[in-house]
């Protein structure tokens, strides 16, 4: 059965994406990064797993800190481990391709956002 959820954001976001709401066996279908009204935002759209309570999802760091993502043709865009959590600091940090699954920001982690706040919106 699919959520009547719509839109969440900063900690509900993370707590949102669990259990088979995670964002582990899900795919990035688009990276957006732009600004809008002077506040650098990087937007994610996933695809999720197939047992997720929602099918498409955007996942929108807002006021960006820092950010890095690599790409090459060899490259995939299925996501097999990941971070995400709120820093002691209050930042919002995702990994989606982590030097390890430790819950803290590695300068080895790739794919990364750092950002004040998080939105989070279903598609579909």
């Amino acid at each position: 059965m699919k959520s009547n959820l719509e839109q969440k954001s900063n900690e509900s976001v993370v707590n949102t994406l669990v259990g088979e709401n995670s964002l582990l066996d899900t795919s990035v279908i688009k990276i957006e990064i732009y600004e809008q009204e002077f506040v650098r935002i990087v937007s994610l759209s996933l695809k999720m797993r197939v047992k997720s309570d929602f099918e498409l999802i955007r996942l929108e760091f807002l006021d960006v800190e820092e950010y890095g993502f690599y790409s090459s043709h060899n490259y995939g865009n299925h996501i097999e481990r990941y971070k995400f959590f709120k820093t002691q600091i209050g930042l919002y940090y995702i990994s989606l391709d982590p030097f390890n699954e430790v819950m803290e920001i590695n300068e080895h982690d790739q794919d990364f956002v750092i950002s004040k706040s998080v939105k989070f919106e279903i598609l579909k």
